[in-house]
């Protein structure tokens, strides 16, 4: 049986893979779902100072190691990622976000490299992406994607008995202690985990 592939950003990579370990490559639940990452994800951590700074522990060898493996896709669908990302990357830089000239003048910067590549490949692969980030959420939509937060995964997970109540409950505490909640966190907790003992308040 093949896999039921899903794509993670760097967004959620960073959020559950010092939690769940190993993150990616293991194949869990019946329908044997496994998840990947972008291929840039490497490059776009190493040159950024911040990310290395602050997500240090993902350059230890355990954490390498299981990004290693990348997504197959074939020479024909590469070349259609390829075609499909210069469309992605248009998009990006003329889209209204929420918040429009706004969040442009705060100097929040459009989706990046990385994220055209993600959505791009999630498109042509016919990948779920899972993501927090709002503007490359409301962007993958723009391009039919279908996106998952990262408690829409951890639902996933604790249905296919991957990971247990304590775990989510494990992560979601990380992210208030650091203040790292997700962007529609209130939403999707109730959604849910509203029979958990978990308070939607930030």
């Amino acid at each position: 049986m093949t896999q039921s592939k899903i794509l993670v950003d760097s967004n959620t990579y960073f959020r559950l893979a010092q939690s769940i370990k190993p993150l990616l490559e293991i194949v869990f639940g019946c329908n044997r779902y496994c998840l990947y990452i972008i291929d840039g994800f490497e490059g776009e951590y190493y040159k950024s100072s911040r990310l290395k700074t602050k997500f240090y522990w993902a350059k230890q060898e355990e954490f390498k190691k299981n990004r290693r493996k990348k997504i197959t896709r074939s020479n024909k669908q590469k070349k259609e990622i390829e075609h499909l990302y210069d469309f992605v990357w248009n998009a990006a830089q003329s889209f209204d976000f929420e918040g429009g000239s706004e969040s442009k003048e705060k100097g929040k910067l459009p989706p990046g490299p990385v994220d055209c590549d993600a959505i791009a490949t999630a498109k042509i692969l016919n990948l779920p992406i899972v993501s927090d980030d709002k503007d490359l959420v409301m962007l993958a939509k723009e391009f039919d994607i279908e996106v998952w937060s990262s408690l829409k995964l951890l639902k996933l997970m604790l249905d296919e008995k991957h990971i247990n109540e304590d775990k989510i409950i494990e992560i979601v505490s990380f992210w208030k202690n650091t203040s790292d909640l997700p962007w529609n966190f209130k939403n999707d907790i109730n959604l849910y985990f509203n029979t958990f003992k978990l308070t939607s308040k930030r």
